[in-house]
């Protein structure tokens, strides 16, 4: 049986911007949206965003990456079923409610005060796919979860899918504060449905990506080395960005640290993640809120601008369809000239081809030049927004520092008893060292660690020197922004280094294999990105 949907009632101070914002979107963008049928061209429920109460963090991977298990852990208790196999079939959001409870697909999109009713337009074949669970843990009253199904590459698997999974993981994606991809360190080697989902679902959301490599207190000293340099040099291959994301490692659930583990290093790992979960993503929220309703004020005056010139050329290429296309062919110009004259950014403006069906749907002759809509008022108020309301608001928004007593306390409580339960999974003193009551067989002493630290951060720099250096070697008009990836090889993923640094690379692997070589000092690696934030 589902329960009751429970949406808690934000604070004062959330809810005095939520109804700025909203007010602003009303009177002073949706006028200019009506008037040129912007729903038709960009579907959806727009208000949602600014509405929703709690930022998302979706979780992503290959299935058995322990996408489950680390909400399980976050939440300290095994409210959610995980295994070996396959688990999750559903996209499934974790929330805030007063007792643990299933919540339907259906309550889920229909449901005004949740940010899902855009779901609705995907029909039964996803919603069937959908569901809610509520868990009354204090974490979840700062933010919902978003588990999904791994990703899968057994094409019998994939075809049991009713609904597109590349395209409904972009949904969370662009709603999320933070999408973390989990991987697990015997399965790194990926194919073809890895690689798509980093190219249809995460591509454009790079800033929100944290990696994780997961189950790492089952690897040795040499195999976590390995493991992680192998799983650097695959996410180059996948991602477009050209600085590295930010990795963590560690073991994230809730079963204690296997004996000799890197205990401190996995202990300050999820500290960070944690401080990123419970204070970065807070204070981010209201200023992503500000800038994404100022970027659909800038689509909305691009979108008039577009459709008030093909009116004005009504006559030449609207009485068939291939002189409508034809006018699509020469929407460049158009754009360059609307980009000029309301000093807009060029590359936010849409594809083209996304015009077809926009014409499909409408007939031009119902619509008035802009220049009503500088008559009447609308065009100003709407270039107000996008020029002076929105960017001044989110001044105040960001110097709104000072956290409502009862919910900084709420916080503080949060990150105590995570700190506390992280150094307590592996046994540790103070220090956050140990791991094991058999020190001679532990490799986690803070001089061992600070080595294998120092070494990761020279394996990242490698990788992205060896990114930087291909990217350079492309034509401008393949460049790094335009190309979505290297030359494809047999492999999906890059190929082996070349034969010329063959003979240094040996050398690195009896480097890091003879424990007499001489290591490397960590004050040499100044110059050297760090693997921390």
């Amino acid at each position: 049986m589902s329960a009751p949907v429970f949406t808690a009632t934000e604070t004062k101070a959330d809810a005095r911007n939520s109804t700025n914002l909203l007010n602003i979107y009303r009177n002073d963008i949706k006028p200019m949206e009506d008037m040129y049928d912007y729903s038709k061209f960009a579907p959806g429920v727009f208000e949602d965003h600014i509405t929703n109460q709690r930022p998302l963090i979706t979780f992503l991977g290959p299935w058995s990456a322990g996408k489950t298990s680390f909400i399980n852990h976050l939440l300290q208790q095994d409210y959610l079923y995980t295994g070996p196999e396959p688990t999750t079939s559903e996209f499934n959001v974790v929330m805030y409610g007063p007792e643990p409870g299933n919540v339907d697909g259906t309550a889920l999109v229909n449901n005004n005060n949740l940010p899902f009713r855009n779901l609705q337009s995907y029909g039964s074949s996803f919603i069937s796919s959908f569901k809610g669970f509520q868990a009354p843990h204090t974490l979840l009253r700062h933010c919902t979860l978003v588990d999904t199904p791994g990703v899968l590459e057994s094409a019998d698997d994939l075809h049991r899918r009713k609904y597109d999974y590349h395209e409904m993981t972009r949904w969370f994606v662009e709603r999320s504060e933070l999408v973390f991809v989990l991987f697990d360190p015997s399965k790194l080697d990926s194919g073809q449905e890895l690689r798509l989902l980093f190219e249809k679902s995460l591509r454009g959301f790079e800033p929100k990506i944290r990696i994780i490599l997961n189950k790492a207190d089952s690897l040795s000293s040499p195999e976590l080395m390995k493991v992680y340099g192998s799983l650097l040099w695959n996410l180059s291959g996948l991602m477009t960005a050209t600085e590295p994301p930010r990795v963590y490692v560690g073991s994230f659930w809730n079963k204690p640290y296997r004996e000799g583990s890197f205990v401190r290093l996995f202990t300050e790992e999820k500290e960070d993640l944690m401080n990123e979960i419970l204070v970065t993503v807070p204070r981010q929220f209201w200023d992503r809120k500000v800038t994404l309703v100022q970027k659909r004020a800038r689509d909305v005056l691009c979108h008039a601008g577009v459709v008030s010139k093909m009116r004005g050329n009504v006559s030449l290429f609207t009485r068939a369809s291939s002189q409508r296309k034809s006018a699509i062919k020469h929407l460049d110009e158009t754009y360059n000239e609307i980009a000029t004259k309301y000093n807009l950014v060029r590359m936010e403006f849409p594809d083209p081809s996304r015009y077809e069906d926009f014409l499909d749907k409408v007939k031009l002759d119902d619509y008035s030049s802009i220049d009503k809509a500088e008559k009447n008022g609308k065009l100003k108020k709407l270039l107000t927004a996008i020029h002076v309301t929105l960017p001044e608001m989110l001044k105040p928004v960001k110097g709104c520092t000072v956290v409502p007593p009862d919910e900084k306390k709420e916080r503080d409580g949060l990150s105590k008893m995570y700190s506390m339960h992280n150094r307590s999974q592996g046994g540790s003193d103070e220090m956050g060292f140990g791991g094991g009551l058999n020190n001679s067989t532990s490799f986690s002493t803070p001089s061992r660690q600070n080595e294998m630290m120092s070494q990761m951060m020279v394996m990242m720099q490698q990788i992205v020197e060896k990114k930087r250096a291909s990217s350079a070697q492309a034509s401008p008009a393949t460049s790094p922004s335009s190309t979505p990836f290297p030359p494809k090889h047999n492999s999906y993923f890059p190929p082996p280094p070349s034969d010329e640094n063959s003979s240094q690379n040996s050398t690195n692997q009896k480097r890091l294999s003879d424990p007499n070589a001489k290591r490397l000092n960590p004050d040499d690696l100044v110059q050297l990105p760090s693997v921390r934030k």
